[in-house]
């Protein structure tokens, strides 16, 4: 499997993929050198840029992905994608996750676009 970016929304990064691939995601957001990612996005490119600062998530004005900020709050944000992708099955609990800048005291910045991340069923 693959990690899927539904490309139907302008307004909303909407990524879907299976356990495993939310774990290998957050890896990459990690460390982006060590991760191998031949087969982990089915239908988009994502780069991770090391810049000081808070997080932004947006768009390239080609489609593609980018993540930007500094390894403290970027793996804030892969701390994120690794507790939904080891969350326990409940009837009724939610299978993702809004990552969207919230005031000052967030990883991210308020240049960040809204994004939901959500496991494959």
């Amino acid at each position: 499997m693959s990690l899927e970016l539904d490309k139907a929304d302008d307004d909303l990064i909407s990524v879907e993929g299976s356990r495993a691939d939310m774990e290998q995601l957050a890896q990459f957001i990690s460390d982006p050198r060590a991760t191998d990612t031949a087969q982990l996005f089915s239908n988009f490119e994502l780069e991770v840029k090391d810049i000081a600062g808070n997080v932004v998530l947006r768009r390239s004005e080609h489609g593609q992905i980018v993540i930007e900020g500094g390894s403290e709050e970027r793996e804030i944000l892969a701390d994120n994608l690794r507790c939904l992708a080891r969350q326990e099955d409940r009837v009724g609990e939610s299978k993702h996750i809004h990552i969207e800048y919230c005031g000052d005291d967030s990883y991210l910045s308020a240049k960040s676009e809204p994004a939901v991340f959500s496991l494959r069923t």
